[in-house]
């Protein structure tokens, strides 16, 4: 299924339950595809009533759909798996988007040294550049059942373990920044064959409980996380700089792991915020 089958599909508009969000347009069953479809068979063309479970799955599918496309791919058969599980566990009913306590992993990704390149390079190849490398981590992420929360200028945000709770997020999220590291040195050779200057980035990952749900106001909202983990993640994204690391994990993450990485303990560091020293391991 081509993303471009997500985007044009044609839709229907349907008048949600008083207490939920407002008009929304739910494409038909050529987007869904079979599994999901059979869950929705008691809904028809004429029925103007649709529940929130239905849009808070069609919101999931519609971010994962939204980061392929903006990443130039086609879903393949592993991710279109992954929607359709996302979805399914939404309307089964054993994920709730509407907000719950949920253990995941969090990664953050971000660019160095992006001002001076900026200000160095056309607007056009910025963009154009920026979106190749969104294009490669989204897919190393995607490939490790991770979900892109959002870019955020030259940064991204990420999550492993929801909204479908998985027992190993923590290594996946771990194995997702290495893959994350490979596809930027094969992209980086790229550039570099094309005269253009090599781009690095540091990547910062914790785990910890974070309140997870659709969040915004009822014009725009998205599925979010929120919390302290949140916050720390981001922070221990930014020690790279100082620590002249790539990939920083914290302590909480590593308890969750089986032991086949090789992580090197750094010495605990303050960050922001915090008012005790955070434990923090480079991946090497």
């Amino acid at each position: 299924m081509s993303i471009e089958t997500l985007n044009q599909i044609e839709a229907q508009t349907f008048r949600t339950e008083a207490d939920s969000l407002g008009e929304v347009r739910v494409p038909g069953d050529k987007l869904w595809g079979a599994q999901t479809q059979r869950s929705l068979e008691h809904f028809s063309i004429g029925h103007d009533l649709i529940p929130r479970e239905m849009i808070a799955a069609y919101a999931v599918l519609k971010k994962a759909a939204a980061n392929a496309n903006h990443a130039g791919k086609r879903l393949n058969d592993q991710q279109h798996r992954l929607i359709v599980q996302v979805s399914d566990e939404i309307l089964a009913g054993r994920v709730s988007l509407e907000g719950q306590a949920q253990e995941v992993t969090i990664l953050f990704a971000d660019l160095r040294d992006f001002t001076p390149w900026v200000e160095a390079t056309s607007p056009r190849e910025v963009v154009r550049d920026l979106n190749a490398y969104f294009a490669e981590m989204d897919r190393a992420i995607r490939d490790h059942r991770g979900l892109v929360l959002q870019f955020i200028g030259d940064e991204i945000e990420a999550a492993f373990g929801a909204p479908v709770a998985d027992p190993v997020h923590a290594e996946m999220a771990v194995r997702a920044a290495l893959e994350m590291r490979r596809r930027l040195k094969i992209w980086n050779a790229e550039r570099v064959k094309n005269g253009k200057a090599p781009l690095r980035h540091g990547i910062g990952i914790h785990t910890g409980s974070v309140l997870a749900g659709n969040i915004g106001s009822a014009e725009r909202h998205s599925y979010a996380l929120v919390g302290d983990p949140v916050n720390l993640a981001s922070r221990i994204q930014s020690l790279n700089k100082e620590l002249g690391s790539d990939i920083l994990v914290s302590g909480e993450t590593r308890r969750r792991l089986d032991g086949g990485f090789e992580l090197v303990q750094l010495p605990a560091v303050r960050v922001k915020g915090k008012s005790v020293e955070v434990e923090v391991y480079r991946l090497a």
